[in-house]
């Protein structure tokens, strides 16, 4: 037996089976091109005005944002709520409305969580409370939170969900801005006329006539040039 002839045989096979495959990735190729030569793109004049904004897609997928409990419907009533506040006109201004459609879904969720939290450590604090006392009179909900919030779990739970609940507000705030200015830039700037400022009139001071004399509050006082008549002196000595 020729002992040679084994690692011969697999080298064989492992040849045969590498170009089996050189084979298949060369008629998937093919098969590709010949499909690509069948498909010339939208021919109407409405596809063609869709796909010429292909390139300004932003990958918002709705369903992706929308979990086990939210719904479709919800989700394009705030769509249609925000595009109906900002009317967007330009592809920039939609691409902006629709990222600010998105940051404002979030943000409701992340409000939702956070109350959500707040409840749970209230009722379960409270829970505590009425069976540590041995009542069934509930805390208040200030105690509630006071007591639940001084566990360290608690504290980081909470921690962690603010600061999620602050990333979304940024983005939110960021997105706003962002299709504001974008508005903004494509209005007509309209000139604001500045009103002419008229300088009060100077009054002229009032000038004194022959026999009149002006005092302080401006009015003439009027005295004769000269006595009309003296009367006589009388010696009687």
């Amino acid at each position: 037996m020729n002992f040679h002839q084994a690692p011969r045989a697999a080298e064989t096979w492992q040849e045969h089976e590498a170009e089996q495959k050189r084979q298949a990735a060369a008629q998937r190729a093919a098969a590709n091109r010949e499909n690509a030569t069948k498909s010339t793109g939208p021919r109407t004049p409405e596809g063609k005005a869709v796909s010429s904004k292909n390139r300004l897609a932003h990958g918002l997928c709705s369903s992706s944002l929308i979990l086990h409990g939210e719904t479709q419907a919800d989700f394009d009533e705030l769509r249609q709520q925000i595009h109906r506040t900002f009317a967007p006109v330009t592809p920039e201004e939609t691409l902006l409305a629709d990222q600010l459609v998105e940051a404002t879904w979030r943000l409701n969720r992340a409000r939702r969580v956070e109350n959500q939290a707040l409840n749970q450590i209230n009722v379960g604090t409270g829970m505590n409370i009425m069976r540590f006392n041995g009542s069934t009179n509930v805390p208040p909900t200030e105690t509630s939170l006071a007591t639940g919030l001084a566990e360290e779990s608690h504290q980081k739970n909470l921690a962690c969900i603010l600061r999620y609940v602050a990333a979304n507000e940024r983005t939110y705030r960021a997105s706003l801005k962002s299709l504001q200015d974008a508005i903004k830039r494509r209005q007509p700037q309209v000139a604001v006329a500045t009103p002419a400022v008229s300088e009060p009139a100077v009054e002229k001071p009032k000038v004194a006539a022959v026999g009149q004399t002006i005092y302080p509050e401006g009015d003439p006082i009027t005295y004769p040039a000269s006595p009309s008549s003296v009367p006589a002196y009388i010696d009687r000595c």
